[in-house]
């Protein structure tokens, strides 16, 4: 028994879904992982990771969470500094700038919480061209 969940009215801080999914700004795509998950979809993908995991007997190595977490926001800044200018709406450019300029701020500022190296980190960011 499936029910259908009308995304497109879905309420988010940044507003109705539906809206801002089109008309998207740096609050909402800097924070779309935040968006309220409802009929306990957040849980239903935990659990199937979860399972996925244990067909392969893999245990994630809790000691290495916090560097993969921030592997994870250095990919999304490598992807924000691939968006071809070619493919984005010419008044969109100056989004994808404070896209980039934000994220990288919190990955500095992660790396300072989790009490990682920050002078590693920005070598490693100035080895990847970020």
């Amino acid at each position: 028994m499936s029910e259908h969940i009308d995304y497109e009215h879905i309420f988010t801080p940044q507003g109705i879904l539906g809206h801002v999914s089109k008309h998207p700004n740096l609050d909402f795509l800097m924070n779309i992982f935040n968006i309220p998950r409802v009929s306990a979809v957040k849980e239903a993908i935990a659990s199937i990771q979860q399972d996925i995991l244990n067909a392969f007997s893999i245990e994630e190595d809790q000691e290495l969470h916090h560097e993969l977490k921030l592997l994870d926001m250095i990919g999304f800044l490598y992807e924000i500094s691939q968006s071809s200018p070619r493919g984005i709406d010419p008044s969109k450019a100056d989004l994808i700038k404070q896209m980039y300029a934000r994220q990288k701020t919190d990955i500095l500022a992660y790396a300072q919480q989790e009490k990682i190296d920050p002078h590693n980190v920005e070598d490693f960011l100035h080895t990847m061209k970020l």
